[in-house]
């Protein structure tokens, strides 16, 4: 069964629970990888060989396209205009991925390109500032690969930089700044990339697996989480510096990460070995990460150094939406207007449990 819950914040934990909190509903959308909101409360959710547009506004759902094979990453671009979806296929030498102008959300173009040696799928999709197309790869055992550029203008597909598998990828979003966390590397490399000359600006080595990758709107934090907690960085001119870290090695941590939209706040999604109190969605503040709020105590599992798994998370650029995976429902919806913009905003469900079964989506 679904779920919806109001809780009093930290925030609040002082006075009487008299203000709307967060809320959230569990949607039922199998085997969910990756989400991305637009401007207009659309929810793109990859699901298995399916694209899923969950209407935020109606609380209604339809399939966009079925892929034929499994979708993985999904994006939107800053403006709101466009949208890429990378796909798990590699056929006779060429690997490919899906993209679509906003106007046009029925009518995807697959883009094929030849694939590198070993390549199995495309994986991350990110649109940079101007509106071209980052995109990582999959290889086996860690292998390294291309990190491509996609200018849908010119139609040019380039070679970037080379970076190993399951690479995660993260826009800012006033900023040519892009982060770049290569997961699937013990090393636990992150880079910054300035798309603005096409260059590497800073990188490290956080020296642990990263499940994920988060930057600020300005391109000036990051937060990688690991076993090892949470670590969050500076950039400081050609050089990162570790701010500090949420969570301890081996005990608590989040597995996925996102700033506010003004970049004020940072939210996780953490996991205890042990305590209930220390897990679920959690709200910071992003200057000194002083804790704000408790929204929920899901236990957000440790899954190891696997991509897309529980407490991936998306937020919609109006600061009203944090969506999350969770095992066995498929995503969890918080409304989190409250939190992040200090007024509660009103949705479709209305406080009511809900199924996104109930919506048509088969």
């Amino acid at each position: 069964m679904s779920k919806t819950l109001k809780l009093c914040t930290l925030a609040f934990a002082s006075l009487p629970c008299q203000v709307p909190a967060a809320t959230f509903v569990d949607l039922f959308v199998p085997g969910v990888r990756d989400h991305a909101f637009s401007k207009d409360g659309h929810l793109l959710m990859t699901s298995g060989n399916k694209l899923v547009d969950y209407d935020t506004n109606t609380c209604s759902s339809t399939v966009m396209f079925d892929a034929g094979v499994p979708l993985l990453g999904v994006d939107f671009s800053t403006d709101g205009n466009m949208v890429a979806v990378a796909s798990y296929r590699i056929e006779q030498g060429y690997g490919q991925f899906h993209y679509t102008n906003r106007s046009f959300m029925r009518e995807f173009v697959t883009q094929h390109f030849p694939a590198g040696v070993y390549e199995q799928s495309t994986f991350m999709p990110a649109w940079t500032q101007d509106n071209k197309l980052l995109i990582s790869s999959s290889y086996p055992s860690g292998g390294a690969g291309s990190l491509r550029e996609f200018d849908p203008e010119s139609q040019s597909l380039v070679s970037i930089a080379s970076v190993t598998q399951n690479t995660f990828l993260a826009s800012a979003a006033a900023s040519p700044i892009v982060a770049i966390g290569e997961g699937s590397n013990i090393l636990g490399p992150l880079h910054a990339l300035d798309t603005s000359t096409g260059s590497i600006v800073a990188s490290i080595n956080t020296q642990r697996y990263i499940f994920d990758v988060a930057v600020n709107f300005k391109g000036n934090r990051f937060v990688v989480p690991s076993y090892s907690g949470a670590r969050v960085y500076d950039l400081i001119g050609a050089s990162f510096v570790l701010a500090g870290v949420i969570g301890q090695h081996g005990e608590t941590g989040a597995v996925g990460a996102v700033f506010s939209p003004d970049g004020t706040k940072l939210i996780t999604a953490n996991w205890h070995w042990r305590d209930p109190a220390h897990r679920g969605l959690r709200i910071y503040d992003a200057s000194t990460l002083a804790p704000i709020a408790s929204v929920d105590n899901y236990d957000y599992s440790w899954g190891g150094t696997a991509p897309f798994a529980e407490g991936r998370l998306s937020i919609s650029p109006d600061g009203q939406w944090v969506v999350a995976n969770i095992a066995n429902y498929g995503v969890r919806l918080y409304n989190v207007s409250q939190e992040l913009n200090g007024v509660y905003t009103e949705d479709c469900t209305g406080g009511k449990s809900l199924s996104i079964r109930e919506y048509g989506y088969r």
